[in-house]
């Protein structure tokens, strides 16, 4: 067949569709070469688009289920030991260090499903919905550092993050619920603990069997606290600036970014000074007074927790 001839035939099949355009589909259209045109299917959306819809994406991280375990398992060898031994010095350690942990991975992921449910999609294809601690940035500054700081400081630094794309986010209020999810984690986990020490009263306990348990979960307590009001204040980087960054002037939010890389720094250098580090410690302990955690069990939480400094209070 010729090429004027194939010209024709497509001319003739092209006025037949106009004509009937019901009929595109029911029959195989060929291309100009004589082979079946395959219609084209619909792009299917990235994986973001598509939300967590895969049975993966909604199961949390096997990381973040042994952290679970190692918790549980630290309170039950403070709970099944006795006071001031070195083995109950271990199991406060234990929950205390992998208990950290679950509650800074419950503190990234407020913050990624509340910037999901925004309009954020992107926190899906970062995996920042499985509760993996891997998957936040900044291992050394968000994991490693806070946990130093509880050994030697006494204190819970915010720590762990996730990258939101705040131009996806729906309005300035969104923006500013991304950044409250974190804190009010910790003061849900605060609660929570202090629910605990009136399941797992100590002076309800056989002898001195347990009271490592609860001295361990009131100092947990108190370190939610500590954590939540760090992460309240209007520093740039830190969760309280970001509430109310959206509703700043744009000249202030520039000054601002430039201080933002060192918010973290700048808190550490607070807190190290005496006076300062003196005074918070002396609001925290206001603060956790007052939702139920006895005044001296989070003393004691601390000295069992430096299990090594010791062999017995």
């Amino acid at each position: 067949m010729g090429r004027r001839d194939r010209g024709g035939r497509l001319d003739a099949e092209l006025a037949r569709l106009l004509e009937d355009p019901d009929s595109i589909g029911s029959k195989p259209v060929r291309s100009r070469w004589g082979r079946v045109a395959r219609p084209r299917r619909p792009r299917r959306p990235s994986r973001e688009r598509r939300g967590p819809r895969s049975l993966r994406a909604r199961l949390p991280s096997p990381v973040f289920l042994g952290l679970v375990v190692l918790t549980a398992a630290g309170g039950v060898l403070a709970a099944e030991t006795p006071l001031g031994s070195v083995a109950s010095g271990v199991g406060v350690f234990v929950l205390i260090l992998a208990g950290w942990l679950v509650s800074v991975c419950l503190h990234e992921f407020a913050h990624a499903y509340v910037a999901y449910r925004g309009g954020d999609d992107g926190v899906v294809g970062a995996d920042y919905l499985r509760l993996n601690p891997f998957r936040y940035v900044h291992p050394l500054l968000s994991v490693v550092l806070p946990l130093v700081w509880i050994a030697f400081g006494g204190i819970g630094l915010p720590g762990g993050a996730v990258l939101v794309h705040h131009h996806r986010l729906r309005s300035r209020t969104w923006v500013s619920a991304v950044s409250a999810a974190g804190p009010t984690v910790n003061v849900v986990v605060a609660l929570a603990s202090v629910a605990s020490l009136r399941l797992f009263d100590g002076s309800a306990l056989d002898g001195v069997h347990g009271t490592a348990l609860h001295a361990a979960i009131g100092w947990f307590a108190w370190l939610q606290v500590s954590v939540a009001i760090l992460n309240l204040l209007p520093i740039p980087g830190l969760d309280g600036w970001g509430i109310i960054e959206p509703w700043l002037a744009p000249a202030t939010v520039r000054t601002a970014d430039k201080i933002r890389p060192f918010g973290l720094l700048i808190l550490v250098v607070l807190l190290w000074t005496p006076s300062i580090s003196a005074g918070f410690s002396e609001l925290v302990d206001r603060v956790a007074t007052a939702i139920g955690v006895p005044e001296w069990l989070p003393w004691l939480g601390s000295q069992l927790f430096r299990f090594w400094s010791h062999h017995q209070i």
